[in-house]
C-alpha cells in the first residue's frame, strides 16, 4: 500500500512538474533574446517550409514534420529531466529540493549552453578575449 501512496504522489509531482517547466521555457523564451530570435528563426523555417509545399499544390508534410519535431523537442526539455530526477532521487533516497530542483532546472540550459549572440556575435573559444 505503500508503494502505491509513493507511486501516486510521484506522478502528481510529475504532472505538476511538466507544466512549470514549461511555463518557465516560455517565460525565459520571451526574455532572452537569443532564445527569442532562435525559436523565431526555427518557426520561420517551418513556415517557409509548410507554405512552399502549400504552394506547389502538394500536402502539408512539412508542417507535419515541423510539429513532430517541436514535439520531440519539447519532449527533451520538459518531461525527460523530470522523470530522470526523480528515478534517480527515488533510487538513491535523495529528498532534498536542491536535489530536485537543480535535476529539473539544470539541464535544458545547459543543451544550449554555448555562447552565442544574436547576429552571430559569439565568441570563439580560444580567441583573445574568451
Amino acid at each position: 500500500m505503500r508503494l502505491l501512496g509513493r507511486l501516486f504522489v510521484g506522478a502528481l509531482a510529475l504532472l505538476l512538474a511538466i507544466p512549470a517547466g514549461g511555463l518557465v521555457l516560455g517565460l525565459a523564451v520571451f526574455l532572452d533574446p537569443v532564445a527569442g530570435a532562435w525559436i523565431s528563426a526555427g518557426a520561420q523555417a517551418g513556415l517557409d517550409l509548410a507554405l512552399s509545399d502549400l504552394s506547389a499544390g502538394l500536402p502539408p508534410e512539412g508542417l507535419a514534420l515541423v510539429v513532430a519535431g517541436l514535439a520531440r523537442a519539447l519532449f527533451w526539455l520538459l518531461v525527460v529531466p523530470p522523470v530522470l530526477t526523480a528515478l534517480i532521487g527515488g533510487t538513491l533516497g535523495l529528498r532534498s529540493l536542491a536535489w530536485y530542483g537543480g535535476g529539473c532546472g539544470l539541464p535544458p540550459p545547459l543543451l544550449g549552453s554555448g555562447e552565442r549572440r544574436v547576429g552571430g556575435e559569439g565568441r570563439v573559444r580560444g580567441s583573445p578575449g574568451y
